[in-house]
């Protein structure tokens, strides 16, 4: 029940993504920007991919070997750390981690990031929403995690590739990700000033901060997966 929750909060998600991305369209040509709803949408969106993280995460740290995705990168004996990193171990659970910190990004920036003209910061949203809808379509329909084994389910997993059972490999994608992630933001914002016409040198004294974190995080999350490469794969 608790898989088919997280697969509902997915479906849930893509609809009000849609709706944020018809809100944005309307704002554009209204007087007013209502920041507050554009807030709650995306925070709506936050935690709906939150939940459907948390659904994969509880299934691996139960064993449940029902849902396919369990079976096929943990096992019962899998030390309580490798079922963490496993969410992020096959193709499924990272494209869903994935999906998720882009999601975190984009509410994080809605809130702390510069404010600029009104049509230049509403098209920058919908660039942004709209990558989310794409990204949601692969999720459901293409990379999903949440595949139910129907008929003999197994009693035990095939464990997560040994490979991967290492300490940097726990924290080296989703820092990779984040940075990977960042630069959407400072892309939507370049093809928010080009949509607009806008291509003045000031706006990107505004959006520097946000790739220089994006570039830091990225060089991190590599340096994290060369030592693990190092001594893994004997990449020296």
């Amino acid at each position: 029940m608790f898989i088919e929750f997280g697969f509902l909060s997915i479906l849930v998600c893509l609809f009000l993504n849609i709706f944020t991305i018809l809100n944005l369209y309307f704002l554009f040509f209204s007087f007013n920007f209502d920041r507050k709803k554009i807030l709650i949408l995306f925070l709506s969106q936050f935690l709906l991919l939150f939940s459907s993280l948390i659904s994969v995460l509880y299934s691996l740290f139960i064993d449940d070997f029902s849902l396919l995705y369990t079976y096929s990168n943990s096992n019962s004996n899998l030390p309580f750390i490798y079922k963490f990193s496993a969410l992020w171990g096959a193709h499924e659970g990272s494209f869903l981690l994935f999906v998720f910190l882009f999601s975190f990004w984009n509410l994080f920036f809605f809130i702390f990031g510069p404010r600029f003209e009104k049509k230049i910061e509403i098209t920058l949203f919908f660039v942004l929403s709209f990558i989310k809808f794409l990204l949601l379509l692969l999720l459901i329909f293409v990379s999903n995690p949440f595949e139910r084994i129907i008929d003999n389910i197994p009693i035990d997993g095939m464990d997560l590739n040994p490979l991967l059972q290492d300490i940097n490999l726990t924290i080296h994608p989703p820092i990779l990700y984040l940075g990977y992630i960042g630069f959407s933001i400072p892309f939507s914002f370049s093809i928010s000033l080009l949509f607009n016409n806008q291509l003045d040198f000031k706006y990107f004294t505004y959006i520097y901060p946000w790739i220089l974190i994006s570039f830091s995080l990225l060089t991190f999350g590599i340096f994290i997966g060369s030592l693990w490469a190092y001594y893994e794969l004997g990449w020296g």
